[in-house]
Parts: C-alpha cells; sequence; structure tokens
C-alpha cells in the first residue's frame, strides 16, 4: 500500500467514526443529565425542614478584585474624561498607591453611599483615598484608608456590610456617611425594611434554578457579553431614578422620617463599639438650597413626584439627626455639610463631589482625625503630601 492510499483509507475510516464517536457523546450527556434528575427525588428530606434557596440578604458592594471604567459624570455629558475604580479582594476601593499592598492592616475604612464612592473622580482625588495620603500615624508610618461607598447605599446597607466583612478586618476607625438615601427612602416606604421598587434588604428568587440551567445561561453571558447586558437592561425597565418614585404619590409615608435615621446611626456606632472599633460619624455635604436655580430647573424638569423644596428639606434634617446622634453617643462628628457650603463649585450637580470638592473635604477630614485623635494621627508635612 502507498502512502497516498493508506492515507486516503485513514480519512475515510476517521469520517466513519465522527457520527458514532458524536452519538456516543451526546448519549451520555444526555444520560448524566437524566440521571442528575432522577438523582434528586432521591435525595434525603427533613420534614419541615427550612429552605436556604432563594432568598438572601442583599450586600451593596463592588465586584471584589474589580477594574471599572467610567466615561463621563451623568450629569455633563460633554465631559469626555475617563474614571477609573479599582476594588481590593473585599470589594473596598482602593487608590492608586493601593494596587498591590491591600494585606495591610486597615487604619480608617469609610463607609457610605455614592457621595463616599465619588466614582466620578480621579483615583488620587477621591477623599476616602486622599485622607491617608495626608495623614501618618504617630510614629511616622503610612495610613491605610479604605473606600466602602456603594452607590443607593442606606445606613442600613453599610450596616450589612459591617457585618458581613468589614469588622472581621478590624478596622481601627469606621468613618459613617448617609443622609438623603436614607430620608428618601423612608419617605416613600416608611420602612427600611420595605422595598422602594429599587431597594429591598431582602431578595428572593421566584424559583430555583437547576445547576445545568445556570451553568447553559452563565455560559451564554460569557460568550455573548454586550448581547446580554442590553437584554438585562431591557428587563431592568426604565432608568433607576424614575423607577424609585414610580408609586410615590406625593404624600410621606413616614411623617418623621429622621427618627429612624437617628435609630440606625445609633446602632451603628454600638456594634463598632462592642467591636473595639472607634466611630466617626460625618454629615452628609450637598449644594441644595432653595435659591439654586441652576440645579433646581434640572432636577423639577426630570423629577415631579418629590418637589426641590422638599429635598432640601430632608436633606438638612439628615444632617441633624447625624449631629444629634453624635451629641448623645459621644461621638467623633465631621460637619461636612457646614464645612464645605460655600466653597464654590464643589459638585458637579448637588451631592457628588468633583475632583476639586473630593481635594477639600479630604483636606477637612485629615485636619479633623489629626486634631481629635493626635496618639493615632498627624498631618505630613508639607512637602511630603499629595499635591493639591
Amino acid at each position: 500500500m502507498t502512502p497516498k492510499e493508506w492515507i486516503r483509507r485513514a480519512a475515510a475510516a476517521s469520517t466513519a467514526l465522527r457520527v458514532p464517536v458524536a452519538i456516543t457523546l451526546v448519549s451520555c450527556l444526555v444520560g448524566l443529565m437524566l440521571a442528575e434528575f432522577a438523582a434528586g427525588f432521591f435525595m434525603p428530606r427533613a420534614s419541615g425542614a427550612p429552605s436556604f434557596l432563594g432568598r438572601s440578604v442583599v450586600l451593596k458592594e463592588y465586584a471584589p478584585n474589580g477594574d471599572y471604567r467610567f466615561e463621563q459624570e451623568p450629569t455633563n455629558p460633554r465631559n469626555e474624561r475617563h474614571y477609573r475604580l479599582r476594588t481590593e479582594q473585599n470589594g473596598f476601593i482602593i487608590g492608586p498607591g493601593d494596587v498591590g499592598r491591600t494585606d495591610r492592616p486597615i487604619d480608617i475604612l469609610f463607609i457610605g453611599d455614592s457621595t463616599t464612592a465619588a466614582v466620578y473622580a480621579d483615583e488620587d482625588a477621591r477623599f476616602a483615598y486622599r485622607v491617608g495620603q495626608l495623614l501618618q500615624s504617630a510614629n511616622g508610618s503610612p495610613v491605610y484608608s479604605l473606600n466602602g461607598g456603594a452607590p443607593g447605599a442606606s445606613t442600613l446597607d453599610s450596616f450589612f456590610a459591617l457585618l458581613a466583612k468589614a469588622i472581621a478586618l478590624k478596622p481601627r476607625y469606621v468613618v459613617l456617611m448617609h443622609g438623603i438615601n436614607d430620608m428618601t427612602q423612608l419617605v416613600q416606604t416608611g420602612s427600611y425594611w420595605r422595598n422602594s421598587n429599587i431597594s429591598a434588604p431582602l431578595t428572593v428568587a421566584a424559583r430555583t434554578r437547576h445547576p445545568f440551567v445556570t451553568a447553559v445561561q452563565d455560559g451564554a453571558k460569557a460568550m455573548f457579553p454586550h448581547l446580554s447586558a442590553l437584554l438585562e437592561m431591557a428587563r431592568a425597565g426604565p432608568p433607576t431614578a424614575r423607577r424609585k418614585w414610580a408609586n410615590y404619590n406625593g404624600k410621606p409615608a413616614r411623617p418623621d422620617p429622621a427618627t429612624d435615621l437617628v435609630a440606625m446611626n445609633r446602632s451603628v456606632v454600638r456594634t463598632l463599639r462592642a467591636w473595639g472599633i472607634e466611630p466617626v460619624l460625618m454629615t452628609e455635604f450637598n449644594t441644595l438650597n432653595p435659591g439654586n436655580s441652576k440645579f433646581r430647573a434640572d432636577y423639577e424638569s426630570f423629577h415631579r413626584k418629590l418637589t426641590w423644596s422638599d429635598l432640601v428639606a430632608l436633606a438638612a434634617a439628615s444632617s441633624q439627626a447625624t449631629r444629634q446622634v453624635a451629641s448623645e453617643e459621644h461621638v467623633t462628628l465631621i460637619d461636612l455639610d457646614k464645612e464645605l457650603k460655600g466653597h464654590g463649585e464643589i459638585t458637579y450637580d448637588t451631592t457628588h463631589l468633583n475632583d476639586a470638592g473630593n481635594r477639600a473635604a479630604a483636606e477637612i477630614i485629615a485636619a479633623e482625625l489629626a486634631k481629635t485623635y493626635p496618639s493615632a494621627f498627624t498631618l505630613k508635612p508639607v512637602g511630603r503630601r499629595p499635591p493639591s
């Protein structure tokens, strides 16, 4: 047999084997699926045993070890800047100097909502990171600060994050800043624990999916990420801000929402102290005022369910609630709402700091921490500080 004829016969034999091999593989796969399905009927089931499937506590966080890029400020579509956000292994936001150094003990952990996360600010400008760059320990060693901000979070959400992951890391100080998200949630629903269309402390799955279905869906997402994202957006419906107030009829569900904010802040403070962590409270900065004609016009063109004057009043009440807890619980208060008033253009909307605002906030926070805790922190000499 010539080499050429041998190759021809081998190719013919290979072709003849393809169909039976494919049938065998498909049969094995189908058989395994049927066996898995049948095995479910033989699993032991205790009568009356609770189910741990389909119901879980929502943890608002960025994915651990994430690397995100945001293209523009949501209220400034002409801005062509790109903003990077990176997280460490616990989902806390880090700065450029923290990459590869996330196993250090945490000196200061900032907890809050999107105003703390400061997504639309440069990595080295975000106040939670910058405070660590402005301070040094009393012995001259570096200060490590982490950013636990999460967009849309309330104090209850931050409480979950503290219990689920932060307390175990034993940060020396936790700086908590919340306000407007809590107040709007309480005005809408009257409770931290009641759904507000986009925010609920518990999520319940409609049904438990079979592992095989989950694997197929996850595989499809990996193969078609952009198509999957578009389908998810279509399923989610209108933008968050519109859905958030879809069922609000203009009448507050809770006449005095600050009462619950006080109780929640007090709960966080006492829990941190029980675990040997020093709490620090901050009022939430904003440029909300009745005479802010530019932002008022933008707000009212989009948001008709909660009036501008109501929003201004809620922000003021949230700051006062924070001051009340700080006074009654003898907690250090950093009154950013007061300190940043009149600082010019520090926000790109009414509540989120731009780069200049973040730098200004960091200076205030660092100075207050150094003054209040001189045995723990000192301000770095001017020559060793990051550039303004």
